[in-house]
């Protein structure tokens, strides 16, 4: 840690999987939340996998699978160099050093290849990620610059960030993001007919209407859509309905192949 340079902005340092991980992020932007463990549980991954996380951010997403999976390898990219600061520290915060690998990286570039060792050109078995939810041309932009780069997209990004992760992807391997329900269209068309796709709704409560999603892509896979049952993410008191608070806590995953997704770990 002595060696990775100190972050000057304002940052807090917070636990997630019930104190497991231990994270370091910004005060004001860029903060992890029930979207950032919900789409790293619901990563398919087995032994050696070579997994990518593409706008890793400050690292939660990455350090919340590699702490649960020992024997695969992840790359988080970011073209941000704060986000790769506080990623990096926080991958030695949780001494995942040997598994994860952040790289400064914009998957906006075409032509992208990635080497590990010996291994050039690496094809991955999974990637995820967590796009910009708001086009910048439909709602206005925060005062905060870390807010932007982590909420809006220019129109065409989440475009690219699905074309350019389609090239770096293995025949029959994944690509798991969550999302805005308004962005769902445009995804689906970007992805349909080169693979299978599983969607699965997210609301807050009983009475609310599906806002986000989590979206499992196989590449090459000819199974016909589904759409699962929805996750319903709170009670009516307010509290976390009980599968998604053992996810938030660690002690569940989600299988986007099974009509029952939840399963204990």
């Amino acid at each position: 840690m002595s060696k990775i340079k100190k972050i000057t902005l304002p940052t807090s340092v917070d636990k997630f999987l019930d104190g497991k991980i231990i994270i370091e992020q910004l005060v004001d932007g860029g903060r992890s939340n029930t979207d950032t463990i919900l789409l790293s549980a619901a990563v398919p991954v087995g032994p050696g996998f070579k997994v990518l996380d593409v706008g890793v951010g400050n690292g939660t997403s990455s350090i919340a699978l590699g702490s649960n999976f020992k024997d695969i390898t992840i790359i988080g990219i970011d073209n941000d160099p704060i986000n790769i600061q506080l990623a990096t520290r926080n991958v030695a915060l949780n001494k995942l050093e040997g598994s994860i690998h952040i790289k400064h990286v914009d998957i906006l570039k075409k032509n992208l290849s990635f080497n590990i060792g010996n291994e050039k050109n690496l094809k991955f078995d999974s990637i995820f990620m967590n796009p910009p939810y708001f086009d910048i041309e439909t709602v206005n932009e925060s005062k905060s610059h870390y807010q932007n780069i982590t909420k809006y997209h220019d129109g065409s990004n989440l475009d690219e960030w699905i074309n350019n992760s389609l090239k770096l992807l293995k025949f029959k391997g994944t690509i798991t993001m969550i999302n805005k329900i308004e962005n769902l269209n445009r995804i689906i068309c970007l992805l349909s007919g080169l693979g299978s796709i599983t969607i699965l709704p997210l609301i807050s409560n009983m009475n609310g209407e599906v806002q986000r999603f989590i979206l499992s892509f196989r590449k090459g896979s000819n199974a016909k859509t589904r759409v699962l049952r929805q996750v319903v993410l709170h009670q009516e008191s307010g509290s976390f309905s009980d599968r998604v608070e053992d996810t938030l806590r660690g002690r569940a995953r989600i299988d986007l192949t099974q009509s029952d997704y939840f399963y204990q770990i």
